[in-house]
Protein backbone atom coordinates (compact mmCIF):
# COMPACT_ATOMS: atom_id res chain seq x y z
CA UNK A 1 0.00 0.00 0.00
CA UNK A 2 0.94 3.78 -0.55
CA UNK A 3 0.71 6.09 2.53
CA UNK A 4 1.02 9.53 2.15
CA UNK A 5 1.39 12.85 4.78
CA UNK A 6 -0.06 15.82 4.09
CA UNK A 7 0.89 18.39 7.03
CA UNK A 8 -1.33 21.26 7.03
CA UNK A 9 0.24 24.49 8.60
CA UNK A 10 -3.30 26.14 9.20
CA UNK A 11 -5.96 25.03 11.90
CA UNK A 12 -9.35 24.18 10.08
CA UNK A 13 -10.23 20.80 10.89
CA UNK A 14 -14.18 21.80 9.72
CA UNK A 15 -12.54 22.04 5.92
CA UNK A 16 -10.35 18.88 6.04
CA UNK A 17 -13.41 16.80 8.17
CA UNK A 18 -16.03 18.04 5.02
CA UNK A 19 -13.41 17.22 2.64
CA UNK A 20 -12.89 13.48 4.28
CA UNK A 21 -16.80 12.79 4.52
CA UNK A 22 -17.43 13.47 0.41
CA UNK A 23 -17.28 9.94 -0.19
CA UNK A 24 -18.34 8.11 -3.42
CA UNK A 25 -21.42 7.91 -4.10
CA UNK A 26 -20.93 5.19 -5.89
CA UNK A 27 -20.18 3.11 -3.06
CA UNK A 28 -21.70 1.01 -0.42
CA UNK A 29 -22.45 3.71 2.39
CA UNK A 30 -20.07 3.22 5.08
CA UNK A 31 -19.22 4.59 8.79
CA UNK A 32 -16.41 7.10 9.74
CA UNK A 33 -13.44 5.70 11.93
CA UNK A 34 -13.37 7.92 15.28
CA UNK A 35 -10.33 7.27 16.84
CA UNK A 36 -9.98 8.54 20.81
CA UNK A 37 -12.69 10.57 19.85
CA UNK A 38 -16.20 10.53 22.25
CA UNK A 39 -18.39 12.71 20.03
CA UNK A 40 -19.67 11.45 16.18
CA UNK A 41 -21.09 14.72 15.14
CA UNK A 42 -19.26 17.40 12.75
CA UNK A 43 -19.82 20.11 15.44
CA UNK A 44 -18.71 17.64 18.35
CA UNK A 45 -15.37 16.43 16.31
CA UNK A 46 -14.15 20.25 15.08
CA UNK A 47 -14.79 20.93 19.27
CA UNK A 48 -12.36 18.14 20.24
CA UNK A 49 -10.09 18.77 17.65
CA UNK A 50 -10.21 22.44 18.90
CA UNK A 51 -9.68 21.99 22.31
CA UNK A 52 -7.11 19.94 22.38
CA UNK A 53 -5.16 22.10 19.66
CA UNK A 54 -5.26 24.70 23.12
CA UNK A 55 -3.07 21.66 24.70
CA UNK A 56 -0.19 22.03 22.06
CA UNK A 57 2.91 24.09 22.19
CA UNK A 58 3.17 27.22 19.67
CA UNK A 59 5.72 27.29 16.91
CA UNK A 60 6.46 28.71 14.35
CA UNK A 61 5.67 27.19 11.25
CA UNK A 62 4.46 23.65 13.27
CA UNK A 63 2.15 21.49 11.57
CA UNK A 64 -1.71 22.38 13.07
CA UNK A 65 -3.35 18.97 11.39
CA UNK A 66 -1.75 15.83 9.55
CA UNK A 67 -4.16 14.24 6.55
CA UNK A 68 -2.68 10.88 5.68
CA UNK A 69 -4.00 9.14 2.76
CA UNK A 70 -3.76 5.08 2.97
CA UNK A 71 -3.87 3.74 -1.06
CA UNK A 72 -4.39 -0.12 -2.41
CA UNK A 73 -3.49 -1.35 -5.58
CA UNK A 74 -6.33 -1.54 -7.87
CA UNK A 75 -5.63 -5.14 -8.14
CA UNK A 76 -6.36 -5.96 -4.96
CA UNK A 77 -9.67 -4.63 -4.98
CA UNK A 78 -11.68 -7.85 -5.37
CA UNK A 79 -10.05 -9.10 -2.09
CA UNK A 80 -11.09 -5.81 0.12
CA UNK A 81 -13.97 -4.88 1.73
CA UNK A 82 -14.95 -2.65 4.69
CA UNK A 83 -13.82 -5.22 7.19
CA UNK A 84 -10.21 -5.32 6.24
CA UNK A 85 -9.91 -1.56 5.33
CA UNK A 86 -10.82 -0.60 8.37
CA UNK A 87 -9.12 -2.93 10.54
CA UNK A 88 -6.23 -1.72 8.31
CA UNK A 89 -6.43 1.43 9.30
CA UNK A 90 -7.48 1.18 12.79
CA UNK A 91 -3.34 -1.23 12.78
CA UNK A 92 -2.15 2.10 11.31
CA UNK A 93 -3.60 4.25 13.92
CA UNK A 94 -2.28 2.20 16.86
CA UNK A 95 1.19 2.46 15.19
CA UNK A 96 1.40 5.55 13.88
CA UNK A 97 -0.97 7.75 16.39
CA UNK A 98 -1.70 5.85 19.29
CA UNK A 99 -2.74 8.91 21.91
CA UNK A 100 -3.94 11.31 19.05
CA UNK A 101 -7.10 12.07 18.05
CA UNK A 102 -7.87 11.11 14.43
CA UNK A 103 -10.84 11.06 12.31
CA UNK A 104 -11.05 8.73 8.87
CA UNK A 105 -13.11 7.66 6.05
CA UNK A 106 -12.92 5.01 3.35
CA UNK A 107 -13.51 6.29 -0.20
CA UNK A 108 -12.97 4.65 -3.60
CA UNK A 109 -12.29 6.17 -7.01
CA UNK A 110 -13.33 3.70 -9.49
CA UNK A 111 -11.93 0.56 -8.37
CA UNK A 112 -9.06 2.08 -6.27
CA UNK A 113 -9.89 2.26 -2.74
CA UNK A 114 -8.10 4.46 -0.01
CA UNK A 115 -8.44 5.86 3.45
CA UNK A 116 -8.05 9.78 3.97
CA UNK A 117 -7.13 10.35 8.03
CA UNK A 118 -7.15 13.52 9.72
CA UNK A 119 -5.05 13.44 12.46
CA UNK A 120 -4.35 15.38 15.63
CA UNK A 121 -0.45 16.84 15.36
CA UNK A 122 -0.41 16.39 19.60
CA UNK A 123 -1.72 13.44 21.64
CA UNK A 124 -4.82 13.76 23.93
CA UNK A 125 -4.40 16.51 26.25
CA UNK A 126 -0.73 16.90 26.01
CA UNK A 127 1.56 19.85 25.27
CA UNK A 128 4.20 18.15 23.26
CA UNK A 129 3.89 17.50 19.14
CA UNK A 130 4.25 14.12 17.94
CA UNK A 131 7.22 14.02 16.32
CA UNK A 132 7.93 10.93 13.76
CA UNK A 133 11.53 10.73 11.81
CA UNK A 134 11.74 9.81 8.88
CA UNK A 135 13.25 6.50 9.77
CA UNK A 136 10.34 5.73 12.42
CA UNK A 137 7.82 6.62 9.75
CA UNK A 138 9.41 4.03 7.77
CA UNK A 139 9.22 1.26 9.95
CA UNK A 140 5.87 2.29 10.77
CA UNK A 141 4.63 1.79 6.93
CA UNK A 142 6.84 -1.81 7.17
CA UNK A 143 5.39 -2.84 10.12
CA UNK A 144 1.43 -2.06 8.83
CA UNK A 145 2.90 -4.18 5.52
CA UNK A 146 3.74 -7.29 7.97
CA UNK A 147 0.43 -7.47 9.58
CA UNK A 148 -1.53 -6.88 6.41
CA UNK A 149 0.61 -9.67 4.83
CA UNK A 150 -0.29 -11.91 8.43
CA UNK A 151 -3.69 -11.27 8.29
CA UNK A 152 -4.64 -10.41 4.25
CA UNK A 153 -2.09 -12.45 2.15
CA UNK A 154 -4.42 -12.01 -0.63
CA UNK A 155 -3.52 -8.09 -0.95
CA UNK A 156 -0.28 -9.44 -2.33
CA UNK A 157 -0.15 -6.38 -4.87
CA UNK A 158 -0.32 -3.85 -2.36
CA UNK A 159 3.51 -4.57 -0.51
CA UNK A 160 5.75 -2.08 -1.28
CA UNK A 161 8.03 -1.42 2.04
CA UNK A 162 8.50 -4.97 3.51
CA UNK A 163 11.11 -5.77 1.01
CA UNK A 164 12.59 -2.13 1.13
CA UNK A 165 15.81 -1.97 3.13
CA UNK A 166 16.46 2.37 2.90
CA UNK A 167 13.46 5.01 3.46
CA UNK A 168 12.77 6.49 0.55
CA UNK A 169 11.43 9.53 0.20
CA UNK A 170 8.05 9.43 -1.69
CA UNK A 171 6.12 12.22 -0.64
CA UNK A 172 6.76 15.51 -2.24
CA UNK A 173 8.11 18.99 -1.27
CA UNK A 174 5.75 20.90 0.75
CA UNK A 175 5.11 24.04 -1.51
CA UNK A 176 4.62 26.81 1.15
CA UNK A 177 2.96 30.04 -0.67
CA UNK A 178 1.98 33.21 0.99
CA UNK A 179 -0.66 36.25 0.46
CA UNK A 180 1.50 39.18 -0.44
CA UNK A 181 0.83 42.61 1.36
CA UNK A 182 -2.00 41.13 3.05
CA UNK A 183 -4.53 40.93 -0.59
CA UNK A 184 -5.55 38.53 -2.61
CA UNK A 185 -7.26 39.43 -5.93
CA UNK A 186 -8.37 37.06 -8.67
CA UNK A 187 -5.10 37.61 -10.78
CA UNK A 188 -3.38 36.75 -6.93
CA UNK A 189 -5.93 33.81 -6.32
CA UNK A 190 -4.97 32.26 -10.09
CA UNK A 191 -1.11 32.34 -9.37
CA UNK A 192 -1.59 30.69 -5.68
CA UNK A 193 -4.08 28.01 -7.21
CA UNK A 194 -1.90 27.59 -10.39
CA UNK A 195 1.06 27.31 -8.61
CA UNK A 196 -0.50 24.57 -6.23
CA UNK A 197 -1.73 22.47 -9.90
CA UNK A 198 1.66 22.52 -10.91
CA UNK A 199 3.19 21.27 -7.33
CA UNK A 200 0.80 18.48 -6.99
CA UNK A 201 1.27 14.82 -8.06
CA UNK A 202 -2.20 14.09 -6.99
CA UNK A 203 -5.83 15.22 -6.63
CA UNK A 204 -6.51 15.14 -3.03
CA UNK A 205 -2.72 16.81 -2.92
CA UNK A 206 -4.20 19.87 -5.25
CA UNK A 207 -7.26 20.06 -2.98
CA UNK A 208 -5.17 20.66 0.24
CA UNK A 209 -2.62 23.02 -0.49
CA UNK A 210 -5.55 25.25 -1.92
CA UNK A 211 -7.58 24.60 1.34
CA UNK A 212 -4.51 25.70 3.25
CA UNK A 213 -4.67 29.27 1.17
CA UNK A 214 -5.89 31.38 3.97
CA UNK A 215 -9.17 32.81 3.66
CA UNK A 216 -10.21 29.74 0.83
CA UNK A 217 -12.66 27.07 0.56
CA UNK A 218 -13.73 24.62 -1.89
CA UNK A 219 -17.33 24.51 -3.20
CA UNK A 220 -18.56 21.83 -5.45
CA UNK A 221 -21.56 21.57 -8.05
CA UNK A 222 -22.74 18.94 -9.61
CA UNK A 223 -21.02 16.44 -7.03
CA UNK A 224 -17.35 17.74 -7.95
CA UNK A 225 -15.26 20.37 -6.74
CA UNK A 226 -15.72 23.04 -8.54
CA UNK A 227 -13.58 25.70 -7.94
CA UNK A 228 -12.03 28.26 -4.93
CA UNK A 229 -14.87 30.38 -2.56
CA UNK A 230 -12.90 33.69 -1.22
CA UNK A 231 -14.65 36.25 0.76
CA UNK A 232 -17.95 35.35 -0.22
CA UNK A 233 -16.96 35.19 -3.64
CA UNK A 234 -16.71 32.03 -5.98
CA UNK A 235 -13.79 31.78 -8.30
CA UNK A 236 -14.09 28.99 -11.03
CA UNK A 237 -11.23 26.02 -11.60
CA UNK A 238 -12.00 27.15 -15.41
CA UNK A 239 -11.50 31.21 -14.28
CA UNK A 240 -7.98 30.67 -12.71
CA UNK A 241 -7.01 27.14 -14.38
CA UNK A 242 -8.00 27.00 -18.10
CA UNK A 243 -8.88 23.61 -17.25
CA UNK A 244 -12.72 21.82 -16.38
CA UNK A 245 -12.48 19.68 -12.93
CA UNK A 246 -12.74 16.41 -15.57
CA UNK A 247 -9.09 17.77 -17.21
CA UNK A 248 -7.93 18.58 -13.60
CA UNK A 249 -8.87 15.21 -12.12
CA UNK A 250 -7.57 13.29 -15.58
CA UNK A 251 -4.07 15.48 -15.47
CA UNK A 252 -3.18 14.68 -11.60
CA UNK A 253 -4.61 10.85 -11.75
CA UNK A 254 -2.15 10.59 -14.57
CA UNK A 255 0.61 12.05 -12.67
CA UNK A 256 -0.27 10.31 -9.77
CA UNK A 257 -0.70 6.67 -11.50
CA UNK A 258 3.28 7.18 -13.20
CA UNK A 259 4.15 7.46 -9.85
CA UNK A 260 2.18 4.68 -7.92
CA UNK A 261 2.90 2.16 -11.36
CA UNK A 262 6.90 3.40 -10.62
CA UNK A 263 6.58 2.64 -6.66
CA UNK A 264 4.74 -0.85 -7.75
CA UNK A 265 7.44 -1.63 -10.10
CA UNK A 266 10.54 -1.17 -7.96
CA UNK A 267 8.79 -3.39 -5.44
CA UNK A 268 7.75 -5.80 -7.89
CA UNK A 269 11.54 -6.37 -8.25
CA UNK A 270 13.15 -6.04 -4.66
CA UNK A 271 10.23 -8.94 -3.86
CA UNK A 272 11.73 -10.66 -6.75
CA UNK A 273 15.52 -10.13 -6.03
CA UNK A 274 14.49 -11.28 -2.42
CA UNK A 275 13.29 -14.48 -3.45
CA UNK A 276 15.92 -15.52 -5.96
CA UNK A 277 18.05 -15.26 -2.57
CA UNK A 278 16.28 -17.52 -0.40
CA UNK A 279 16.27 -20.02 -2.82
CA UNK A 280 20.33 -19.93 -3.83
CA UNK A 281 20.44 -20.36 -0.23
Amino acid sequence: MIIKNLSWHRFNPRSLIRYISESDKTMEPNDPIYWNLLGKSEAEIIEEFEVNHQYRSTRKNSVMLHHDIISFSPQDAPHLNQDKIRDLTYQYLELRAKNNLAFAHIHRDKKHYHVHIMISPNPLQTEKLTQIKRKEYFDIRRNLEAYQIQQYPELSNSILFIHQQNPKRISNKAYELKKRNGVLDKDSISSLVSSAFKSSYSLVEFHNKVMQFEGCELYTRGGRYYGVLFNGKKYRFTTLLSLTPDQIKESLEQKEKSIVDDLISKAAFRTKKTKSRERDR
